[in-house]
Parts: C-alpha cells; sequence; structure tokens
C-alpha cells in the first residue's frame, strides 16, 4: 500500500493457514531510497549529523544511517545500521536528530536513506499455520510489517513457519503485544524458524511474548531503544539474541523465564557467536539492563560450552545484569561445573552491575550445580578503547548453592565484589582469580578465602 495511510487488520482470531512459506499471509509496508550520504564519521553519542546535503528533508523525517562494515564472518550483512528520525534541520548540511546516534558511522560510504513509511498499521486477532512448508521455500513468515511508524501487532500466534514467525523491519515507534510463535520449521538451519524478529527498528515496546521450539525466541538485529517486558521462551537455540548479526544496543529487557537452550547458544545476550561481533577491542555494547530472569537447565545439550543465562560477547558500558536466578532440574551424571548465569567477554566501561545473581540446582548430590554465577573471560587488550576508559565492574549480593564459585575472572580490572556467598560447594572457593591475565585494582569485601586458579 501506499505510505501515510492506515491499515488496520483484524482477524476475529481466526485461524489463517497456508500451505507454504513463498509468500507471507499478511505483508504491509512503505519504502526506503538512498538520498545523500555523511560528509564525516558519526560516533556514538553525537546529536547533529553532518550531510552532504539537507536537502529534501524535513522535521520528524525517519532516516536510516549505514556505512560500509560487513559482518566479520560472512561478509555479507551490513553491521552498522540506524534508524533515527529527525528532530531539526539545522541548515543546508546538517540535521539534528532525537534521542542521539548509538552506532559507528565510520567505514567507507556511510549513506543516508530516506524512509517513506506506512503511519499506524495494526494485526489483531490471528491465528497463522503453515501446513506444508518446505526445505525449498522462500524464507517468510506469515506476517510481515516494513517500513513503517507506531506499527502494532498485537493477539497473533503462528506455528510451523519456516521464515520468522513475526518480523518487523525498518519500524519507528512499534509495538508486539500478546504474541506466540511456535514450533520453527527446519530451526536447525540457520536463516529457519525464527520466533519474533525485529531488524533495523527504533523505539520498540514487546509484552507477554511466548515462542516455544523456534531459532530464536526473540531475535534483534540492528535495533535499538526497544523494551522487552513479559516473556516465557522454550527449546530454542537462543532465548533473545539483542544485536543477533548487526550491533545494536540500549534494551530493556524484563521479568521473564527460558528454558533449555540449546549447545552453544544464551538465555539473552548481545551477539551470535558466529557473526563476528564480539571482538572486546574494537565492539562496545551499550546502555542495556536485563533484570528478572529465571533460567532453567534440563537437557544435557543445556550444560556445555559454559551454557550462559546472560552473555556479554563484547565490552560492555552501562549494561547491568540484575535479578539472574538459574537451576538444573535433572540429576544424574551430567556435569554443570562450566554452566556461567553471567558472562563477559570484554572490558566494562562506566560502571556496570552484576548484582543478585543466583543458582541453586535441584538435584543435590555436592558434585552438580550450576558452576559459576559471573564469569568475566577477557583476551587482548583495551588498548583501542583507550587505557583511560577502563571502568568499575561492580559484582554484589551474588548466591551459589552445590556450585564451582561466584566470582571467576580472567583479565580482571577495576573490580569491586561484595557479599558473595557459597554452600555446599564442590568448587575452590568463593572468588577464583586467574592468574593467566592480569588482575589489577581488584576490591574484595567479602569474607573468606581468595583462591587463585
Amino acid at each position: 500500500p501506499a505510505a501515510h495511510r492506515t491499515f488496520k487488520l483484524d482477524g476475529g482470531g481466526n485461524r489463517f493457514t497456508e500451505t507454504a512459506d513463498t509468500a507471507p499471509v499478511v505483508r504491509m509496508g512503505g519504502d526506503m531510497a538512498s538520498h545523500t550520504t555523511l560528509s564525516s564519521n558519526v560516533v556514538y553519542g553525537e546529536i547533529v549529523l553532518p550531510l552532504t546535503t539537507s536537502a529534501g528533508l524535513s522535521v520528524d523525517d525517519l532516516i536510516l544511517l549505514e556505512d560500509d562494515t560487513v559482518e566479520p564472518v560472512g561478509g555479507v550483512t551490513k553491521n552498522n545500521q540506524e534508524l533515527l528520525c529527525i528532530q531539526e534541520v539545522v541548515d543546508g548540511t546538517s540535521v539534528e536528530v532525537h534521542d542521539k546516534v548509538r552506532s559507528n558511522q565510520n567505514t567507507g560510504t556511510k549513506a543516508v536513506y530516506l524512509l517513506t513509511p506506512i503511519v499506524g498499521p495494526e494485526v489483531r486477532n490471528f491465528k497463522f499455520e503453515i501446513t506444508h512448508p518446505g526445505i525449498n521455500d522462500t524464507h517468510y513468515g506469515p506476517c510481515q510489517i516494513n517500513f513503517a511508524r507506531d506499527a502494532v501487532v498485537e493477539n497473533v500466534t503462528t506455528r510451523n513457519s519456516r521464515g520468522e514467525g513475526i518480523y518487523l523491519r525498518y519500524c519507528y515507534d512499534y509495538q508486539v503485544r500478546n504474541c506466540a510463535v511456535f514450533d520453527g520449521f527446519n530451526k536447525a538451519s540457520s536463516g529457519n524458524g525464527y520466533g519474533v524478529s525485529i531488524y533495523a527498528s527504533r523505539r520498540g515496546d514487546l509484552r507477554r511474548i511466548r515462542s516455544r521450539n523456534t531459532r530464536n525466541g526473540i531475535d534483534f538485529s540492528g535495533c535499538y531503544d526497544a523494551s522487552v517486558d513479559g516473556y516465557d521462551i522454550e527449546d530454542c537455540n537462543y532465548g533473545i539474541a539483542l544485536a543477533h548479526v548487526i550491533h545494536g544496543g540500549y534494551f530493556r529487557v524484563r521479568h521473564g523465564k527460558i528454558m533449555r537452550i540449546a549447545t552453544g547458544g544464551y538465555a539473552v545476550g548481545n551477539s551470535a557467536v558466529t557473526a563476528g561481533l564480539s571482538n572486546p577491542q574494537n565492539h562496545v555494547f551499550r546502555d542495556t539492563i536485563v533484570q528478572d530472569l529465571a533460567y532453567s537447565f534440563d537437557e544435557a545439550a543445556d550444560v556445555t560450552n559454559d551454557k550462559p543465562g546472560v552473555w556479554f560477547q563484547s565490552s560492555i558500558s552501562n549494561c547491568h545484569a540484575i535479578d539472574i536466578e538459574a537451576s538444573y532440574r535433572r540429576g544424574g551424571s551430567i556435569s554443570v561445573e562450566n554452566a556461567v548465569i553471567v558472562r563477559l567477554e570484554g572490558f566494562a566501561l562506566g560502571i556496570c552491575v552484576f548484582e543478585r545473581i543466583k543458582t541453586e540446582a535441584y538435584y543435590n548430590d555436592g558434585n552438580h550445580g550450576v558452576g559459576w554465577c559471573v564469569h568475566c573471560k577477557l583476551a587482548g587488550s583495551a588498548s583501542t578503547l583507550g587505557s583511560d576508559s577502563i571502568g568499575l565492574l561492580v559484582v554484589r549480593d551474588c548466591y551459589n548453592r552445590y556450585g564451582q564459585g561466584v566470582l571467576k575472572g580472567e583479565g580482571l580490572k577495576n573490580v569491586h565484589s561484595q557479599n558473595l556467598t557459597m554452600s555446599f560447594s564442590p568448587g575452590t572457593a568463593i572468588k577464583s582469580l586467574s592468574t593467566a591475565h592480569s588482575v589489577a585494582n581488584v576490591v574484595d569485601s567479602t569474607a573468606g578465602v581468595l583462591a587463585v586458579v
């Protein structure tokens, strides 16, 4: 449909079926076209964009920034994309944006696209089911909204989709509420069977989301400023991917539970390992809080590769994990000593807090507790971030019953730990700091033995 028209679809709670994923059942949206370029680099925190020309741009326009940085592993997807809204046209070569730039646009041609969005589309009360998806079907999901403003998807359920169950692309001020995606088809293969997927969008509000047996329960790529409040995710490769193959940031993830994540995945994390976005020397993930997560281990596949509940795979700034609780529900001979509840593979900038991280195994023979509450594993140096920029990591009020320890650190700098508690531990001690990397400025407020492993 043409842009600037409102489309409101109500399925009345009825079931809609398609024999294959060759096209979405519902798809609506506007358009986007190349408009101008940035005349110089812009980085996180800037509010005025230097442009080759601002002609044709107006207050409240939506624009997309994209430089030439590509995915380090696949070399296909652009890593730096960011949707912004113009607050003021300053002059003939610059505009001011709402909020601020949260990405870095500093490689090659820095393109600026102008969106012509559809305004106020709504999709409510649908039940979609793909009855015969095929391995060779195009990657489409049944419900898709593109290039939109004020989009709403509510009370929508999808089953057996080979693509994304619910897919929003290039959307600003969007809502996804009371939605569920079940049984993604062929989810073991990359690009198949996703839950709720959001791409290159901004100012999102996701509430009461359920996902079961999909590749990623909730998947963000290239997104900034989004809230997820209330979620129930089970049997997925990843629970919530905050920056899957494109950088993102500024998330609030609260009040949810996640069960049974596949080998190599995580419950909530900021990138996929294979996307190559995790280098702590050249990327900083910012302004995010993960709070009130109940994470449950179950099958054997759940407890390998450290199996983190919350995984920050890069350096972080103003990122916090609070009230994270993990449990292991099954006994037997499965070792979970390497399992980690919160893992950081980068440097902390600013002040970052890991607080009230708790784990207690149901199987209490003294050998099968969840391994570590917090594991910080650094490699390389923070020289490209600036040595003066290394901030403070606070780890406090953490508890581990039947596990290996509370805080395990390699390469820690500027760390304050307080009120770390173990009980019935087969492991070494409350805190382990490896000598394999430098350890500096560690303030310990915990009574007990400091063990070096």
